[in-house]
């Protein structure tokens, strides 16, 4: 039989040589590398990318607390080559586990290799992360990943990373004045800073937008998280919410002298990603949006069919009519499992061109970039879709420097990066009587979410 590894120009004299002497003589042995050997024990070692938007830093071996958010990896040295070797993560009560294949080296890395075994397919750098399940510990909360390695069902190394959600220094104020709600966290440091005004969506409340804000401190930017409807001092509802509630918080920003009033973002989610579009296009001072699952078309209020979501100077701003679609519904043995997507879908069908061209969002307005982040397998809404809209006038326009990320298997749950995303296709609801699915895979809103995470970043950068 032919080594393969024996040069073709080899082969050829040996047969020439064999022929001459009226037979043919095998090939001579070729000795190869030895095989490779453990100098020490096993190890793992976990690897951060703390500035993913530039390719050139990339990931190294952590050396402290490492910031939440920034991705995270795992390599492993000193095993036995073909070895199969479990990888087993905890993170506050959640774990999980997969089997990988000891490379001839002595290796496991997870930005190289696929698991023969777990919850996910193909190479992951981070799905020991995103694909934790179980309960949520108890107590405090602890960022802290942990991860063992084990052989035969023996522990043979172990790693850990610990993980903060503030940076030390963050100064964190708490604001409370007439319909300006949420906090105001800023990075360490007198400024001026860029500056992100941040909000959630249809949930209400202020607590999106100030997880939003003291994450985004700790990026280096100042951030005022508030809400515009759902807490005290605001709208009860999302219905005819005055935009002038958002201009205030803006006003906030401008006027405080650590930020610097010509470098302040707005960004928000689903109904929010809406919002946020709309003070682009009306705000001059907002120099960049970033809009995430978000529509450039205007819709309604949530609790009635016929009313604005939005007014400005006490003018409804015209939505798009709801056309009596219902949402498709599926039953099993957990319950029922709502999908409004084509609700959305079929009110655009329904919808005259003059009420189209009316709710349509002028983005190409804005005076800056406009970040726009999308899931393909949205349930909740079509927000690849609706994006579509907001960045077809921008090209019409002639702008640059725009951009939409459609995500493939991401559904409407695109949030921040370091958590798990199992249980992230939909939510258990009791206004809809059972689930609300948002779509998406758990592996494909975990890459949504840190691609989603790595541009919002370097727009940042650019502020």
């Amino acid at each position: 039989m032919i080594d393969r590894r024996t040069p073709l120009g080899a082969l050829l004299l040996g047969a020439s040589l064999a022929v001459a002497a009226g037979c043919l003589a095998p090939p001579p042995e070729e000795h190869g590398p030895p095989p490779f050997e453990p100098d020490g024990p096993p190890a793992l070692t976990v690897l951060v990318d703390a500035d993913p938007e530039d390719d050139a830093v990339g990931f190294v071996p952590a050396d402290g607390p490492a910031r939440y958010g920034d991705p995270f990896t795992l390599v492993g040295r000193d095993f036995w080559p073909g070895d199969r070797v479990v990888l087993e993560a905890t993170l506050y009560g959640l774990t999980t586990s997969a089997t990988f294949e000891v490379a001839d080296d002595g290796t496991i890395d997870l930005r190289r290799d696929a698991p023969l075994e777990g919850p996910w397919q193909g190479v992951d750098a981070e799905g020991l992360l995103w694909s934790m399940d179980g309960t949520t510990g108890t107590g405090a909360l602890d960022l802290t990943v942990t991860v063992r390695a084990l052989v035969d069902g023996e522990q043979v190394a172990s790693a850990a990373l610990a993980r903060r959600y503030l940076d030390d220094g963050l100064t964190i104020e708490p604001v409370a004045d007439g319909t300006r709600r949420g906090l105001f966290a800023l990075p360490p440091g007198d400024g001026p800073f860029a500056a992100v005004l941040t909000f959630g969506g249809s949930e209400g409340g202020t607590g999106s937008g100030e997880f939003s804000a003291m994450y985004l401190a700790s990026l280096g930017v100042a951030a005022l998280g508030v809400g515009y409807f759902g807490a005290a001092g605001l709208p009860d509802d999302l219905a005819e919410v005055p935009l002038e509630i958002l201009e205030s918080d803006l006003a906030f920003l401008t006027a405080d002298p650590r930020v610097d009033p010509e470098r302040i973002a707005v960004m928000g989610g689903s109904r929010g990603g809406e919002l946020a579009l709309l003070l682009g296009e009306r705000f001059p001072v907002v120099k960049a949006v970033v809009a995430v699952v978000p529509s450039g078309l205007v819709w309604g209020a949530t609790t009635s069919l016929d009313a604005a979501a939005w007014t400005d100077e006490g003018v409804p701003l015209p939505y798009v009519p709801y056309s009596g679609a219902a949402p498709a519904v599926t039953d099993d043995d957990q319950g029922s499992h709502v999908r409004f997507r084509d609700v959305f879908l079929a009110d655009i069908d329904a919808a005259a061109d003059d009420a189209l061209d009316a709710a349509t969002i002028r983005a190409e307005q804005a005076a800056g970039p406009v970040l726009l982040l999308a899931g393909d397998d949205d349930q909740l809404w079509p927000s690849c879709v609706l994006a579509q809209v907001a960045m077809d006038r921008m090209l019409a326009a002639g702008r640059s420097g725009d951009q939409l990320l459609c995500f493939p298997d991401a559904g409407h749950a695109i949030g921040m990066p370091g958590w798990s995303t199992i249980g992230s296709d939909e939510i258990e609801r009791a206004d809809v009587g059972g689930f609300m699915v948002l779509g998406g895979t758990a592996q494909g809103n975990a890459r949504a979410a840190r691609a989603a995470d790595t541009a919002i970043r370097a727009l940042l950068r650019r502020l």
